[in-house]
């Protein structure tokens, strides 16, 4: 069974790990406090794999007399001992450390949200639970970006919240007939009135094949999972600094679940034939609707329609 991650961005896991890493090969050296505190990391711009990418180490290491490359080196050997096979890391010239989710990773994020991991904030450890101070996790889930206040802050009104509401409305309306046709299972049972809130059978969801690889690979799918977890990331790990716009993020999200709708079906034959694989896009629906959900009612303002 895939445990329920303890940290709800998949960003956040990343610094913790590369925190760790940073306190091995960094503690006897001072450096200055805005340096020390402070862990570039952004994403790749990849959708086929989810990639974050730090320049951390050629921030840092004009403080010491080691090359960049031999630091980012004994780095990510650290970070790739920590994470228990959660992460592939790379160091590419001259000191760049790429970071890769694998897929087991990426499925455990993925039945987090699915199984309401946004809603009540109970997640629990991934992995070894005694690194839980060590990695400064918590067991409640935290407050979004300052940028997105919660909850229902006044938020300016977005100039176009019909495609956002329709694609949020289209989620729920898919989850309640795959519960109907016995699909999965949705808590609390849905009615035509009922929103769905999210999926406990099956428990997990078939996010990974027989040889252990996301079954998730249409470009579609992969679209649509990179903007979910971008997202995220930035609702709960986001900078102070950084400035959103949450009306671009939704419509964004929106379009990429329209085109995943549009590309990747579920009845049919898919459904007669690779149950796994509409279950998994089911789970993919129920991961997009809470997302959308967040995006309409705590950043935007507006209702999060469940049928139009």
């Amino acid at each position: 069974m895939l445990p329920l991650i303890r940290e709800i961005t998949i960003k956040k896991r990343v610094l913790n790990q590369l925190q760790s890493a940073l306190n091995i090969c960094f503690s006897p050296l001072y450096l200055p406090r805005e340096v020390d505190k402070h862990i570039p990391l952004h994403r790749g711009k990849n959708c086929i794999n989810t990639l974050y990418i730090s320049g951390v180490v050629l921030q840092r290491s004009k403080f010491t007399n080691m090359s960049p490359q031999v630091l980012a080196t004994a780095i990510a050997s650290h970070f790739s001992e920590k994470s228990q096979g959660e992460f592939t890391i790379h160091v590419v010239k001259p000191g760049w450390i790429h970071v890769t989710v694998n897929p087991t990773m990426l499925a455990a994020w993925l039945q987090t949200v699915a199984s309401g991991g946004l809603l009540n904030g109970e997640l629990e450890d991934l992995g070894d639970k005694g690194d839980k101070e060590d990695l400064g996790a918590t067991e409640e889930l935290p407050m979004p970006n300052a940028q997105c206040p919660m909850p229902n802050a006044p938020c300016p009104m977005p100039h176009s919240p019909f495609p956002i509401q329709y694609a949020h409305a289209r989620c729920c309306s898919l989850l309640r007939l795959a519960h109907r046709e016995g699909l999965i299972t949705l808590e609390p049972e849905p009615d035509n009135s009922l929103l769905p809130e999210r999926i406990i059978a099956p428990n997990p969801l078939p996010w990974l094949d027989s040889d252990g690889q996301l079954s998730l690979v249409h470009p579609a799918e992969n679209r649509l999972i990179d903007k979910l977890v971008q997202v995220i990331d930035d609702l709960y790990c986001g900078s102070p600094q950084q400035r959103v716009n949450w009306e671009k993020a939704a419509l964004d999200l929106s379009e990429a679940f329209g085109n995943f709708w549009a590309d990747c079906r579920i009845w049919g034959e898919v459904k007669l034939n690779c149950e796994n694989l509409a279950q998994a896009r089911l789970g993919l629906i129920m991961v997009t609707q809470s997302v959308l959900r967040l995006l309409l009612q705590d950043c935007l303002g507006v209702e999060a329609a469940l049928e139009l």
